[in-house]
């Protein structure tokens, strides 16, 4: 065998089917080049870092905000109740020590008088003691 009859002989390769629809036509596949993309640097704050959107914090944080507020009225306004229940309780005893003291001395009060300088003393200041009381009858 000579050189030109090496060259015109047909070499049989085996036959691997998927490669042949892979490399259909014996092309080579075309190579794309992957386009630079131009990152701007941004500063990531921590809500993107776990994955949540600062609008849900925002109102998450609004809604914490006004539940404390309302729990803090409440305790204020529950305190300022019982202190005035309190002060209340406070005046009522005052109260009644008050009526007993008043009750008390209405009760000197009445005791002291004798009846008889009552009359002696209006007798000095010119009353004079009524005899018999005579009624008019005005509504004929």
């Amino acid at each position: 065998m000579n050189n030109r009859e090496r060259k015109i002989q047909v070499v049989d390769f085996p036959k691997i089917p998927h490669t042949i629809k892979k490399y259909d036509n014996f092309q080579a596949p075309t190579i794309e080049e992957k386009k630079k993309k131009n990152k701007t640097k941004r500063s990531v704050n921590k809500a993107e870092l776990i994955g949540m959107e600062s609008r849900y914090i925002k109102r998450a944080i609004l809604y914490s905000v006004i539940l404390l507020s309302l729990s803090m009225l409440k305790m204020f306004s529950m305190y300022s109740f019982s202190d005035l229940n309190m002060k209340r309780v406070v005046v009522e005893k005052k109260l009644l020590e008050t009526q007993k003291e008043l009750e008390t001395l209405e009760g000197t009060f009445t005791s002291n008088f004798d009846l008889k300088e009552v009359e002696s003393k209006s007798r000095d200041l010119g009353f004079v003691p009524s005899g018999e009381i005579k009624y008019v009858d005005v509504t004929n």
